[in-house]
């Protein structure tokens, strides 16, 4: 007869309802990771790129006594694109920050469901910060379309936050449709809801 315990069954069994779980949230899996390489690849250029000017501006400080001025503005323009960036890397993986006041007391389905609320909640803040980020933008084009931040455009230096809470939106919709997705299937997705 085979054993009924979880401890005494072979791992390959065991891990049965993981690989369940995964199989049917993989098309989230997907979604979300259909923007992960852009968004990365673009947040290491900019930190190589901080990196490598904040050595130069050291070593010409330090050899040749002087540094471009520029320099020094295009360093605060890379702080502000990576800040947005890698927000949206946080809101990706889920590592924002949570004010979790009834998660820790509400059921696995309990929590899915305001995940479902909150997430959706999030994307709309996010969108509407979209939109103002985007009419900021053109504001600054019809305004003076050449108008220079040090020897970047100004309107370079705001595109980070239109396009960055844009990807929010979308990572933060991906989250919602998951924990919606999981909250009606509770046999697959919350198997292992009251276990310790």
């Amino acid at each position: 007869m085979p054993p009924t315990d979880p401890a005494q069954q072979p791992p390959e069994q065991r891990s049965g309802g993981d690989t369940n779980r995964s199989e049917d949230s993989g098309i989230f899996s997907l979604l979300s990771r259909s923007l992960v390489w852009l968004e990365e690849a673009l947040l290491v250029s900019l930190f190589l790129t901080l990196l490598g000017l904040g050595l130069t501006q050291i070593i010409m400080r330090n050899l040749l006594d002087s540094v471009p001025p520029d320099i020094e503005t295009i360093l605060r323009a890379l702080v502000l694109w990576i800040a947005m960036m890698g927000a949206a890397v946080a809101a990706r993986r889920r590592r924002h920050i949570v004010v979790d006041l009834l998660g820790h007391y509400l059921k696995q389905r309990a929590r899915k469901f305001i995940g479902v609320i909150a997430n959706t909640f999030t994307a709309a803040i996010c969108l509407l910060l979209t939109f103002a980020g985007l009419k900021m933008l053109q504001l600054e084009l019809s305004f003076d379309p050449v108008a220079m931040f040090g020897p970047i455009p100004r309107w370079v230096v705001q595109i980070p936050m239109p396009l960055a809470f844009a990807v929010m939106t979308s990572q933060f919709l991906v989250h919602a449709l998951e924990d919606l997705y999981h909250f009606f299937k509770p046999a697959t997705a919350n198997s292992g809801e009251g276990k310790p």
